[in-house]
């Protein structure tokens, strides 16, 4: 359905052209609030190559830390 044709029906259900205007301006904001809040393949892509480069720092900061740890204890022992 057109945006016309939702009009056509309002006016055939009685409605007056202030409310039909109220209408279709809560409608036009919804939806512009909507698209602004949606994300894109494009976003959820720089998320998943953010989230992949976050993890791929922890794992060689954890593994680093465990090779110092280790050469720590070794160097006590020794």
């Amino acid at each position: 359905m057109h945006t016309i044709d939702y009009i056509h029906k309002l006016k055939e259900a009685k409605f007056n052209d202030e409310q039909i205007t109220a209408i279709a301006t809560i409608i036009t904001d919804l939806e512009e609030k909507q698209k602004q809040e949606t994300a894109t393949k494009q976003d959820l892509r720089e998320l998943e190559l953010r989230l992949k480069n976050e993890l791929i720092r922890w794992i060689l900061g954890t593994g680093v830390a465990t090779v110092l740890a280790i050469a720590g204890l070794l160097k006590l022992i020794h």
